[in-house]
């Protein structure tokens, strides 16, 4: 919570060490938090075991410290530039102001996408792999999103792109192959959302929903609780996705919200406990209509 204590909170407290700090976007992932501030400089705090804070340490962090990067001669230098950040379970991932992706944390999977299985203290940059098979820095990405040992990002022609777990068919690709290196989709989306073990993308010429991975509480949203390796389309179009480890949230362009999934403790919104493995109206039409505002998320289960 960095509130500097480890007192679970009914009722919200503010976040210390940020007088002064404007921030501009928030993420969290399952034991950790990030934060960006308007100077493009990214804050984290909370469960640090894999690097996840990405300060250098595996030192768990009760108030936020400044993300940091290694400098050409080896010191630590807080990461700037950065545009857009995403947390996953163990992971994290930032977006620069030239289009490249960072990333630092837990790496078991291949989750960071700099080609290796290894953790990382401090944030790398995500490499794909060249005509010739040398890895290079991945670059001309648009946005970014996380899982909860995944990762995804959009290039500058829509074409998604995911790495790290893929045991159920989360990545897209038609495998359940761990991919330690970007791999595309093949699919056009203007957004993208990890839940733990599902994704969901938006169709950029209609606006349709996708889904694809895990699919035991019907979190792909398409009637059914079999899982897909690759991307199955869901009876709906949105603006905004969201997903949490077994449910998922969105958005419509009448400011309708939508849910379906796992339902066990209500998360779904519609006073029942009863899952659903198609999109629920949750929200009526105009529900959220000051759009400049509008943020949809969700948490972990």
């Amino acid at each position: 919570l960095g509130d500097g204590t480890k007192t679970n909170r009914r009722t919200p407290v503010q976040v210390q060490g940020l007088s002064g700090v404007t921030v501009t976007a928030i993420a969290a992932g399952s034991y950790h938090s990030l934060a960006l501030d308007s100077n493009r400089h990214v804050w984290a705090w909370g469960k640090n075991s894999s690097g996840q804070v990405g300060d250098g340490t595996k030192t768990n962090r009760l108030t936020p410290v400044h993300v940091k990067i290694k400098d050409l001669d080896g010191t630590l230098v807080p990461l700037s530039g950065v545009t857009a950040i995403a947390a996953g379970g163990f992971h994290s991932l930032a977006l620069d102001d030239k289009n490249n992706v960072w990333v630092w944390g837990y790496n078991r999977y291949g989750q960071l996408g700099d080609g290796t299985k290894t953790n990382r203290l401090t944030p790398v940059q995500v490499k794909i792999k060249d005509i010739d098979g040398t890895l290079v820095p991945l670059s001309g990405v648009a946005a970014i999103a996380a899982g909860g040992f995944h990762s995804l990002a959009l290039d500058s022609n829509s074409m998604a792109l995911v790495w790290g777990r893929n045991n159920f068919g989360q990545l897209g690709d038609g495998t359940k192959t761990n991919r330690l290196t970007p791999t595309p989709v093949g699919i056009s989306a203007s957004a993208l959302a990890g839940g733990w073990y599902h994704t969901l993308a938006i169709n950029k010429d209609n606006g349709g929903v996708w889904s694809w991975g895990r699919n035991n509480n019907g979190q792909l949203g398409n009637g059914k609780t079999k899982g897909s390796l690759t991307p199955v389309q869901v009876d709906l179009s949105a603006k905004i996705l969201a997903a949490g480890a077994g449910h998922s949230l969105a958005l419509k362009d009448n400011g309708e919200v939508w849910t379906w999934g796992k339902n066990s403790s209500g998360q779904l919104g519609d006073g029942t406990t009863k899952r659903h493995s198609a999109p629920l109206k949750v929200m009526g039409e105009q529900a959220i209509n000051d759009e400049k505002d509008v943020v949809l998320t969700a948490g972990g289960w």
